[in-house]
């Protein structure tokens, strides 16, 4: 394992599970995946949503994926990267812990939501070309993308939902623990994410 270092935050003393040279490659890293996520998902958001014109069902969508993708970049990415090289009480406890990977679980179910509405809306206007405007009308868009974004938030926090038996256990190395509705969680991603999978696969080359 590679020599911690020790930094003092007013009375807060942090422990780095990198070495110097280590932890700034890993910082490095991450802020430039970081960067080019905000910078290409702000690009994708004002090309959707910038113009005067009416936008259709499938730039709308993709305006959405891109503030849920911006989010991750913003929110997702820094939380989980403190949490996985800083040692301290704020993120090794048992309960606090799982909240930092909370944004992480919330905006990748958004994410994926959004590719599978995408992938239908598409089906639809191959499919059905000159009944697609009947079909997919601004109002439908909207109830979509409120099922997707609250679809998404439900199935994200649901492992930070249950109770812990030790909340205040502090979490190290290969210490276990895990909240009430981890396990649901992890059988209801196995069972789904085949089945999503299969549908953009099967549906793009319809």
């Amino acid at each position: 394992m590679n020599e911690t270092n020790v930094l003092d935050v007013g009375l807060l003393q942090l422990e780095l599970r990198l070495d110097t040279i280590t932890f700034s490659l890993y910082i490095f890293c991450y802020f430039v995946i970081m960067f080019l996520s905000i910078l290409g998902n702000v690009v994708v958001i004002i090309t959707a949503f910038g113009s005067k014109v009416e936008q259709s069902p499938n730039t709308v969508f993709m305006g959405s994926l891109g503030v849920a993708d911006l989010l991750t970049g913003m929110f997702a990415l820094p939380s989980t990267l403190v949490v996985r090289v800083v040692v301290s009480p704020f993120t090794y406890a048992a309960f606090i812990r799982q909240m930092f990977f909370m944004p992480a679980f919330v905006f990748c179910a958004v994410s994926v939501n959004h590719l599978v509405a995408l992938t239908i809306d598409r089906f639809i206007a191959v499919t059905y070309p000159l009944k697609y405007p009947l079909i997919m009308t601004p109002r439908k868009v909207k109830r979509i993308l409120c099922v997707v974004w609250i679809l998404g938030i439900l199935v994200g926090v649901t492992p930070s939902l249950g109770s812990l038996n030790y909340p205040k256990q502090w979490v190290c190395g290969t210490a276990k623990y895990q909240a009430g509705t981890v396990t649901v969680h992890s059988l209801l991603l196995s069972a789904t994410a085949p089945v999503i999978c299969i549908m953009l696969l099967g549906l793009y080359h319809v």
